[in-house]
């Protein structure tokens, strides 16, 4: 055998190994990270990053029973300022609280039956405990200056109910109500005006404010040892994952930072471009996808739906594009109610100024 043959024979090995080597279809996971960034305001006041002020007013009888200090203290509007002097505030939230009102109370009486092997009872034992029907309504209205911009009735007299824990006698659970009734009373009264100052601030953080959102997403990531990318996509997605951790509702991921994934996300569909090798079109389907998820925590709405159409054209699971295109299009109404154009800033720096 001569030199050439041999050499020619140890190609075709080296070409053999490498064709193995390339599985002709790759597993493709996800990858979880956290992220942090500010919802916009839904409706836009002028000027969109305000001081605010709170009050809360209430019955005779719910102000002897509660603390307003400590109900008032529940009630913000996320992402803007607050002061105490209601004249200087741009934005004004009024809690107006009502009665409480106990509809009815009574003893229940639960029965508890032990019988013997042939069904026949031997013991019965009683359990006694308070139930109690009331009911509650407050208002909240929000002001900017003397404009009412929203007003809302929570709970409007919904009935509640209270179950004492059980007692061994009837007498028992009718001291407990008669010795506790104003204690449970004012911690009825206290819970459901803390309710009602908590709706009233989560409608106001949605709507004017700039509310924080903590979530988690993911990226695809490959898992296939016989496939000769699989190292090297896995590190990028951990250098990619190790990015997103950082965000703040302040700071966005640093762009410079991610150059070099989002060079290599956008270089392998070319490198593997067959239309019809699955190990290719999955390949694909993670670097766009990764791609798009990339430009969806950069604020860039464009450059999302320009790879969520290639994604959608690949053919793998074509719905994730759909839906990363709505997604763009969600985005760009986001950034567009405020003059800031980015889901990550300071609104107390701006507020300062």
């Amino acid at each position: 055998m001569n030199i050439k043959t041999i050499f020619l024979q140890v190609i075709a090995l080296f070409a053999s190994i490498g064709s193995m080597s390339q599985t002709k279809n790759v597993d493709i996971d996800n990858l979880r990270f956290r992220v942090e960034y500010r919802s916009t305001p839904e409706a836009h006041l002028n000027p969109v990053l305000f001081i605010y002020s709170t009050q809360v007013k209430a019955t005779k009888s719910t102000e002897n029973r509660v603390s307003l200090d400590e109900i008032n203290s529940v009630i913000g509007i996320a992402g803007q300022r607050r002061t105490d002097d209601i004249e200087s505030a741009d934005v004004n939230i009024v809690l107006e609280l009502g009665d409480l009102v106990i509809e009815k109370s009574d003893i229940a009486d639960r029965v508890e039956e032990t019988k013997d092997k042939n069904g026949k009872i031997t013991s019965v034992r009683h359990y006694f405990r308070v139930n109690v029907v009331y009911s509650f309504s407050g208002l909240y209205k929000i002001f900017q200056r003397e404009k009412l911009l929203h007003s809302a009735t929570v709970y409007n007299n919904t009935q509640q109910t209270y179950s004492s824990s059980e007692y061994s006698s009837r007498k028992d659970a009718s001291e407990y109500w008669r010795n506790n009734k104003d204690v449970l009373i004012s911690q009825f009264i206290s819970t459901l005006s803390k309710q009602i100052a908590q709706h009233a601030s989560n409608y106001a953080s949605q709507k004017y404010g700039f509310p924080i959102v903590r979530t988690t997403d993911v990226i695809k990531t490959m898992d296939e040892k016989k496939h000769l990318e699989n190292e090297t996509f896995k590190e990028m997605c951990n250098k990619l994952k190790a990015e997103f951790d950082k965000m703040t509702p302040e700071n966005s991921v640093n762009k410079d930072n991610l150059i070099e994934i989002i060079d290599y996300f956008k270089s392998l569909p070319a490198k593997y471009s067959d239309p019809k090798r699955k190990a290719d079109i999955k390949i694909r389907y993670a670097s766009y996808y990764n791609l798009c998820k990339i430009y969806y925590y950069l604020d860039e709405p464009g450059n999302i739906a320009e790879y969520a159409d290639l994604l959608i054209q690949n053919e793998y699971d074509p719905k994730d594009g759909e839906n990363l295109k709505k997604e763009a299009y969600q985005l760009k109404i986001v950034l567009s109610r405020t003059e800031f154009h980015t889901r990550h800033f300071d609104p107390y720096a701006y507020l300062e100024e």
